[in-house]
């Protein structure tokens, strides 16, 4: 049926499908109907919900809907922060999902801010080598060379090239 979660859950999969094939407008429709149907069937803060909107939030981001794709990983982040914890993986990830979308829309301090908080949480979690923290340490340097701190950036840089030199 429509509400069962297998039919959710395909129609998740080919919104997926629908991204990589550049098919942004069918994938924001089918990812729309997905979110409406967990927040009606499981309520706005389920992880199930959650998970729905920040993958519309993605698509349109793809499509190039900076404010709204922002807004939504802005929901997301808030909602995890206070359903899964601050320390939560899956609030990290929007924590990061956030960060990146403020770099794109050109708030650098908050880009900054986040980013730094989000390399702090991966370094403890997973330590200084693992390449998720090294992904969150490339985000930082990007921010620092957008915001023309070009020798804090080489820095940076230099470590992840460093890291993955030795991998």
């Amino acid at each position: 049926g429509n509400e069962d979660p297998e039919t959710l859950l395909t129609m998740q999969n080919l919104a997926l499908v629908l991204r990589h094939r550049g098919k942004l407008a069918e994938a924001i429709n089918v990812t729309e109907l997905v979110l409406a149907r967990h927040t009606d069937l499981f309520g706005p803060d389920h992880p199930d919900t959650l998970t729905s909107k920040q993958n519309l939030a993605a698509v349109l981001y793809e499509r190039g809907m900076m404010n709204q794709s922002h807004h939504l990983y802005q929901d997301v982040l808030c909602s995890r922060s206070e359903v899964l914890g601050a320390e939560h993986p899956d609030t990290i990830a929007s924590q990061f999902d956030v960060a990146v979308s403020s770099l794109e829309r050109g708030n650098y301090s908050q880009a900054q801010e986040l980013c730094q908080e989000v390399l702090a949480k991966h370094s403890t979690m997973y330590g200084d080598d693992h390449l998720t923290t090294q992904r969150s340490r490339s985000c930082l340097a990007t921010i620092l060379l957008e915001r023309g701190k070009y020798a804090e950036a080489a820095h940076a840089f230099s470590e992840i090239l460093e890291y993955q030199e030795a991998t």
